[in-house]
């Protein structure tokens, strides 16, 4: 059975990810810092389909198990950074992922990187470099590296652009919940002019593009990089979501929009994911923005 290592499958993605892996014909080896916890399943079955590993026993690791594929999920994100969380960043979006591939790709059988990118990396809304942020700078900065690593080294680095998330279980404090909140406890919440467009997806349904891509096959036409984006094609500026959010809980938001200007480094409209390359199936949002606030 071959394996594949996956880093940060503790995060939200991960989380989602991991139950639809254990359903497919693989062995899960999760690398983990120790640094955050992850529940596996209790059903016998999918227990011996995965298996953890760190730093110490990594290297061992990766010939015995003979892994073929790194999913690197492993993220720190801080939108206005400070040294500890810049050190943090740095150390997480590349110094460790980068390591491991390094590790992997000493292996004629690795063949393949997945990593998530994100559309702060083009914060102009083109698909030209413009960091919106340090954490972008560190998500180009680990692109690069894995892009010469996989030329040098002949496997494949595919880079997935991910937009807005949201779902049960978010431990983040996202706007489709910062919203929920407001309405929830009546509060007047203070926010920009509102119309900078969010693309926002469920993450079950990012979870399953990631896992098409991962069980698609290599093509036969042999490039260092590609690179994919998942986007469910939800579109709307963040009054209108917010109206959106409201209708389903039958309470308008109280908002003070325009109290704040826009954030430096703000993204008024993300980068428009290409057709051919989206690994997302379209679906509105009603019903999973129904299901979550509800």
């Amino acid at each position: 059975m071959d394996s594949i290592l996956v880093a940060g499958a503790s995060g939200f993605l991960g989380r989602n990810l991991i139950p639809i892996l254990l359903k497919k014909k693989f062995k899960l080896i999760i690398f983990t810092t120790g640094k955050s916890n992850f529940k596996i399943s209790k059903i016998k079955e999918y227990k011996k389909k995965i298996i953890f590993v760190n730093k110490k026993n990594l290297q061992s690791a990766i010939h015995k198990y003979r892994i073929v594929m790194f999913i690197n999920l492993q993220v720190s994100f801080s939108y206005f950074h400070n040294l500890k969380s810049l050190s943090e960043m740095i150390e997480a979006n590349i110094t460790t992922p980068i390591k491991i591939a390094e590790m992997c790709s000493e292996k004629k059988y690795f063949t393949r990187l997945i990593s998530p990118s994100s559309f702060f990396v083009y914060g102009k809304g083109t698909k030209d470099y413009y960091p919106s942020n340090v954490f972008a700078g560190t998500k180009k900065s680990f692109s690069d590296l894995a892009e010469s690593l996989a030329l040098n080294k002949g496997f494949i680095f595919d880079e997935v652009v991910v937009y807005d998330t949201f779902g049960e279980g978010d431990p983040r404090l996202k706007i489709v919940s910062i919203i929920n909140n407001a309405i929830n406890n009546n509060m007047i919440i203070k926010l920009s002019p509102g119309n900078q467009i969010i693309d926002l997806s469920h993450i079950e349904l990012v979870a399953q593009g990631f896992s098409n891509l991962i069980i698609k096959k290599n093509s036969s036409n042999i490039v260092p990089k590609r690179q994919f984006y998942a986007s469910t094609g939800n579109r709307m500026t963040l009054r209108d979501l917010a109206d959106k959010i409201g209708k389903i809980k039958g309470k308008k938001l109280h908002a003070e929009w325009g109290a704040f200007n826009y954030r430096k480094g703000e993204i008024l409209k993300p980068v428009i994911p290409k057709k051919k390359w989206n690994i997302c199936k379209k679906e509105k949002l009603d019903l999973r923005l129904k299901k979550y606030l509800i």
